[in-house]
């Protein structure tokens, strides 16, 4: 097993447990168990992954990444110029390890972020679309507001502009009517009366009014 784990890691720049375990068709605890004993020999080094609990990414040792010649004078030659290498090499390696690593955590960063850019936005349209409806709701209340208003003063004071205020004729199935005279108002409720319309109607007399921003005012009496 050892002498398989060796030839695949001589191909790969490094590799986990569970990855060498399915390429070499070994179980993985066995694999691991056998990574633990060469790493104590020396054969294999080994670093977190990041992110991923206890999982390892396993590779030789610079001395088992020197390659093998028949010819000694070409092996120490290798050798040497590896072993001088090595450390450049290995740095390097990490280095590319530890940016992979970042990108991975950046990306992760960038997609929540996205997410969470796209919630605040969702629920800032619908708090705009709430408000506006407020809006709409308050505008109709005050304009109901201010037609209630024109029309109570329109049934105490008159139109704008009368001199003094109108008397009212109410029936009970008859809309009521302002008149000018008390007369007037007689008439149309003898009117209604005699022609079946109204049993009885009512001749509303003003006895005084409330201005708005003002005090109580009687009609005054001859």
């Amino acid at each position: 097993m050892r002498d398989d784990i060796t030839k695949y890691l001589g191909t790969v720049q490094q590799s986990t447990a569970k990855t060498i375990a399915s390429r070499i068709g070994m179980d993985q605890l066995e694999v691991a168990r056998e990574l633990n004993h060469m790493l104590a020999d020396g054969l294999v080094e080994r670093e977190k992954k990041h992110g991923a609990g206890n999982e390892y990414y396993y590779w030789l040792s610079r001395a088992d990444r020197a390659p093998e010649a028949s010819d000694q004078t070409t092996e120490a030659a290798t050798m040497v110029e590896a072993s001088s290498a090595a450390p450049a090499t290995d740095a390097i390696e990490r280095q590319v390890i530890a940016l992979r690593n970042q990108i991975v955590d950046l990306n992760a960063r960038l997609e929540a972020g996205g997410s969470l850019r796209v919630q605040i936005e969702t629920e800032r349209d619908e708090l705009k679309i709430e408000n506006d409806a407020m809006k709409q709701a308050n505008t109709k209340l005050r304009e109901n507001n201010a037609a209630l208003e024109a029309r109570i003063d329109e049934l105490t004071l008159g139109p704008v502009g009368a001199k003094s205020p109108l008397f009212v004729t109410v029936g009970r199935y008859s809309k009521p009517m302002r008149h000018d005279s008390l007369e007037k108002a007689q008439k149309r409720a003898a009117a209604l009366v005699r022609g079946e319309k109204e049993s009885r109607v009512l001749v509303l007399e003003p006895v005084g009014s409330v201005i708005r921003g003002s005090e109580w005012l009687p009609r005054k009496t001859a």
